[in-house]
């Protein structure tokens, strides 16, 4: 009986544990970066939001590839990066493609967005990832 208790008690302890273990927000990596490692979250309890108009950003500064122009290529290239703590992009990668260099035009763009607001955690800035779907379209 006594056994029976003590399992049922260690049972118990692990569930708790493993349930507050689920809930702590956790940097999901840590990047190496040009001064040192950082660490990067994927989800934060405030997320970064653009300090300016990104529709607008895009429209001024998105080029259609000649490229993809002649080969009618239309799409979705899906842009994941870093928003720094101090609000930078950093990290730029095309983590979904279309190709004939709309790819290349889409990390580039990204690369040169303005500073943006950064994600929170615990009310303090944290680097954190996100995803950005920049569209092309001839239409």
């Amino acid at each position: 009986m006594i056994l029976r208790q003590i399992f049922l008690a260690t049972a118990i302890m692990a569930a708790v544990t493993a349930s507050a273990q689920s809930t702590t927000n956790r940097p999901d990596v840590t990047v190496k970066g040009t001064n040192a490692t950082r660490p990067v979250y994927s989800n934060v309890e405030q997320m970064p939001t653009p300090a300016f108009d990104i529709k607008k950003y895009l429209a001024d500064n998105l080029h259609y590839p000649a490229e993809a122009k002649q080969k009618n290529v239309e799409g979705k290239v899906i842009v994941r990066f870093v928003v720094n703590a101090d609000g930078t992009v950093a990290d730029c990668e095309a983590i979904k493609g279309i190709g004939s260099g709309c790819d290349e035009e889409a990390l580039s763009i990204v690369k040169g967005m303005p500073r943006w607001n950064p994600g929170k955690q615990n009310g303090k800035a944290v680097n954190t990832y996100y995803t950005l779907p920049v569209i092309f379209s001839l239409a």
